[in-house]
């Protein structure tokens, strides 16, 4: 599925709430800003994009209450998504 400005708007929001329910526990923070990064290079080459994904997914493994979560499982699937596309 192609990854729009929208859909990672939506998965900021949530990880955004993530955030206030967690406090400063864990790497959700560093997870919006890399999630902003992708916006900003949505029509970055694939070697950029890899780069992004490489790091948000070892962001999200880290971090093993993210990983378990819906909110975790969503972020990789975007970052899947944004590498292939």
């Amino acid at each position: 599925m192609k990854v729009s400005t929208a859909r990672i708007r939506r998965l900021i929001a949530k990880a955004e709430a993530e955030s206030v329910l967690r406090g400063s526990q864990g790497y959700v923070p560093d997870v919006i800003n890399t999630l902003r990064v992708m916006e900003a290079a949505l029509g970055a080459p694939r070697e950029e994009r890899k780069k992004i994904t490489s790091g948000l997914g070892r962001l999200v493994t880290d971090d093993e209450p993210l990983l378990q979560s819906e909110l975790g499982l969503e972020v990789l699937k975007v970052a899947e998504d944004f590498r292939k596309y």
